[in-house]
């Protein structure tokens, strides 16, 4: 799955499957070894449509590319992730972030093997 948060065809919000729950804003860290998604990003979510703003402040919580696209198919949640070391950050920081984005059911594939 390639990860790719500002791209402008793909806007952060519930009619593309990407609800938020919480207004509110996070600075994320991401390491990503093919560069698609690499750096600091500002995810913000105002009355359920986010935003990702790349930026260069300091990241509060730090995960890698894998880690986010867990998070944005709603496998699991960012404490479950922070429990097993996935993602680093300060407690409230990874509080927010778990706020931010809607856990729905788990990731299913309709297609029978």
């Amino acid at each position: 799955m390639r990860v790719q948060i500002d791209h402008p065809a793909a806007p952060l919000h519930a009619s593309r499957g990407h609800a938020f729950d919480a207004d509110g804003a996070v600075r994320i860290g991401i390491d990503d070894p093919l560069g698609f998604c690499a750096g600091t990003w500002e995810l913000r979510a105002v009355d359920g449509v986010g935003t990702a703003t790349a930026g260069t402040d300091p990241a509060e919580v730090s995960l890698g590319a894998d880690a986010l696209a867990q998070l944005w198919l709603s496998g699991t949640t960012a404490w479950e992730l922070a429990a097993a070391g996935r993602i680093t950050g300060a407690p409230e920081a990874v509080a927010r972030l778990g706020r931010l984005r809607r856990w729905g059911g788990a990731p299913a594939h309709r297609a029978e093997f």
